[in-house]
């Protein structure tokens, strides 16, 4: 037979972790939803691209610049 304080504090470490998880999941969520809307931004730029270049390729004198510890998903282009 369990005490009664035992049995309280089981209840709120089962609260604690239910909670984790919930925010767990609405993190991985927003993580989904961003990186669909990084995508989305990406195709935008690609086309305003073709509207100002008439090609999907940066011109020749452009590099990437990774600003974000040297990953280049979300990089930036640099143009003289």
């Amino acid at each position: 037979m369990s005490s009664p304080s035992c049995n309280i504090s089981l209840t709120k470490m089962d609260k604690v972790v239910q909670q984790n998880v919930a925010n767990a999941e609405a993190s991985a969520s927003a993580s989904e939803e961003m990186n669909a809307q990084a995508e989305q931004l990406k195709e935008y730029v690609r086309e305003l691209m073709v509207l100002i270049t008439g090609s999907r390729e940066p011109p020749a004198s452009c590099h990437l610049s990774n600003n974000c510890h040297g990953q280049t998903a979300l990089g930036t282009w640099v143009c003289p």
